[in-house]
């Protein structure tokens, strides 16, 4: 199982996690403090980069087809832009989370191939139009409604579109404002339909996050 430890002294990593520290909120490890807006990255700085670092590793300049589930203001979507070469990039969002638009536009406005649908992940309307891409995906990042049925509703529904050999990654795994995506992933561990190939939580910072990462090797 790959973990941060096996990120800490590599230097792209290093370079990853002072970026991830300048754009992160201080409550999660951060140096960012709220202005009003959303526009930061919601993510633990050691978590996220070596989540980027097993990336780049795995795909360096491959072309890769990307799908996120719950983009809020597309800064994460944004690192995964920056550093990968992605062809393909779909998002899916509600566009309910408050302070985020100017981030979320600006982010967007910048991305070539890249597709918006909003609604409900899980809803019938969104699958069709998801459906009627026809594009399979080499890393799904899922951090949409992480109420227990939405969590099983997105695996379900959207693991199925990976590519062999590709990933579906799940924040929040270790959350405790968000204890039913625990609770999914322990489910999905002992099913194992995915091989779980990192687990990347620190638990240092006043909000804990973590991030888990499956590999498809059955297709």
């Amino acid at each position: 199982m790959i973990t941060i430890d096996n990120y800490t002294d590599n230097d792209i990593y290093k370079r990853f996690f002072e970026v991830v520290k300048a754009n992160a909120p201080e409550s999660y490890g951060g140096v960012k403090l709220y202005d009003g807006e959303r526009n930061y990255l919601m993510q633990i700085p050691e978590e996220f980069s070596s989540l980027l670092t097993f990336f780049v590793e795995q795909f360096g300049k491959k072309e890769i087809k990307f799908l996120e589930i719950g983009t809020a203001s597309n800064l994460t979507n944004s690192m995964f832009w920056n550093h990968l070469n992605i062809v393909e990039n779909i998002m899916v969002d509600n566009l309910e989370c408050p302070g985020v638009a100017k981030s979320l536009w600006g982010n967007l406005s910048y991305k070539q191939n890249s597709v918006l649908l909003v609604g409900d992940s899980t809803s019938d309307k969104i699958h069709s139009k998801v459906s009627s891409l026809d594009l399979k995906y080499d890393i799904i990042f899922c951090d949409g409604n992480h109420e227990y049925n939405y969590v099983k509703k997105d695996f379900e529904f959207y693991s199925k579109l990976l590519n062999e050999n590709g990933y579906f990654v799940f924040h929040d795994i270790d959350c405790k404002r968000a204890p039913d995506v625990k609770r999914f992933i322990g489910e999905l561990d002992r099913a194992a339909e995915l091989k779980k190939v990192c687990e990347f939580i620190n638990k240092d910072y006043k909000y804990d996050c973590g991030i888990g990462v499956y590999k498809n090797e059955t297709n």
